[in-house]
């Protein structure tokens, strides 16, 4: 069973206007209570991550900067600070730091700044809008748009949520 789900913001979670649908809010929610990290893998900075995924400690890690900062937000403090790392160099410390192996982590992508995450061989899933070298890396890809909700419809049927 998986113990984190780590996804990118913009065409991944989000639909292309930045807003996410109550469907996806319903289900972060539901991953929370089988105890999964939810973190946001993201190349905004703090300032513009959802209201959303930070209310009532739903996402605690944020992975920000393309992976050049970590961010805790119950201790709201900086907890990795690179200007070299990527999106799977802050997530392998992550994952390190929270002693959850690579099997354990599903992560979501779209983009090419997502590939770094695939390199360090972590259960990946591509967004079906993802671009078509992302989608050759990933071990599974969703069946519909960020647009239509793919995350969270994978997540449902993956995981049995209904």
């Amino acid at each position: 069973m998986y113990k984190a789900c780590i996804f990118d913001l913009d065409g991944t979670l989000l639909k292309s206007d930045n807003t996410m649908s109550p469907f996806t809010q319903d289900t972060l929610k539901l991953m929370k209570k089988l105890e999964n990290e939810l973190v946001p893998c993201t190349d905004r900075t703090l300032e513009n991550i959802p209201s959303e995924l930070l209310e009532d400690g739903l996402c605690r890690y944020l992975i920000l900067n393309t992976g050049k900062v970590v961010y805790d937000a119950l201790e709201k403090k900086v907890v990795f600070e690179n200007c070299e790392a990527t999106k799977g160099d802050a997530l392998l410390w992550l994952s390190e730091s929270l002693n959850v192996i690579k099997p354990d982590v599903l992560f979501f992508g779209d983009g090419e700044d997502d590939i770094s995450v695939m390199q360090h061989r972590f259960e990946t899933v591509a967004m079906i809008n993802g671009s078509p070298k992302l989608r050759s890396l990933a071990k599974y890809t969703t069946q519909v748009s960020n647009n239509r909700d793919g995350m969270p419809i994978f997540l449902r049927e993956y995981f049995y949520l209904y």
